[in-house]
């Protein structure tokens, strides 16, 4: 986990960060938004968001908590803590972007590959999944 300030920061401020690096990252080319990217991004961030993307992924598409914990060598309570924000309606624009996504093979190769970096002998399970859906 990254280690942050404990100082709270305002509200406002914070609403404010977030609206400049969204017209940070969008008013950039698409090879610019790559290199901030694995430039500021650790490659364990970059495993832990793809490993969000692939829970939020394999629990909408019904599979079990425990089946996504193997799957992607997560604690079931962290899958189990996804599956209720899920169910009380939270990561709306995450599932919208995977409805346009999901059966595009080239995304879940690449989501197979990023999260396969650190765990090669779990890869051929992950891959199973993708395969088969």
């Amino acid at each position: 986990m990254p280690h942050i300030s404990a100082k709270k920061i305002k509200a406002n401020v914070l609403e404010d960060l977030e609206k400049n690096i969204d017209i940070f990252l969008t008013d950039t080319s698409i090879k610019q938004r790559h290199g901030v990217f694995k430039e500021i991004i650790t490659e364990t961030e970059r495993i832990m968001l793809a490993k969000r993307i692939a829970m939020v992924f394999l629990l909408e598409k019904g599979f079990s908590t425990y089946e996504t914990s193997k799957r992607l060598s997560i604690s079931p309570s962290t899958a189990e803590r996804y599956q209720l924000t899920i169910s009380r309606g939270k990561y709306k624009q995450t599932l919208s972007m995977l409805k346009k996504f999901k059966n595009t093979n080239r995304f879940l190769r690449i989501l197979t590959e990023i999260i396969s970096i650190p765990f090669e002998a779990r890869r051929k399970s992950f891959k199973k999944t993708m395969d088969n859906l």
